[in-house]
């Protein structure tokens, strides 16, 4: 993994079987988002919170399908690239909000690398 430092790396939320094996030849990765996917066919695979999803379709933000997720990448022993914490999209206390998450993640899933989505005016 250290060879592929400092590149920039693609992920994709969707994929169909048809574009899937362009995708690889690709290096692309899977992202999964709200939904188990089968990251066997991917070249690698990362876990995103969904906050952002529920923030565009105007709805209250639901912890299950991610800890879902992660509790399942766990039960597998399957390690994704990284996971987003969860944040509040264009809010002055996503910051705040995403520390509380941190340690609950570091405690459930601490194999995980955590990467915090950083929003507008966030210092």
């Amino acid at each position: 993994m250290t060879e592929n430092y400092g590149k920039m790396r693609l992920y994709t939320s969707t994929g169909t079987r048809q574009s899937i094996q362009r995708l690889r030849e690709l290096d692309v990765g899977l992202l999964m988002v709200n939904v188990w996917r089968n990251p066997d066919n991917w070249v690698r695979f990362a876990v995103d919170n969904g906050c952002f999803s529920a923030y565009n379709q105007g709805e209250e933000w639901n912890a299950g399908p991610f800890l879902s997720i992660l509790n399942r990448l766990v039960r597998e022993h399957r390690t994704p690239d990284w996971i987003v914490i969860p944040d509040k999209p264009t809010d002055p206390q996503s910051l705040e909000f995403s520390k509380a998450w941190l340690p609950v993640l570091e405690r459930m899933y601490p194999s995980f690398p955590l990467y915090l989505a950083v929003q507008d005016g966030m210092t």
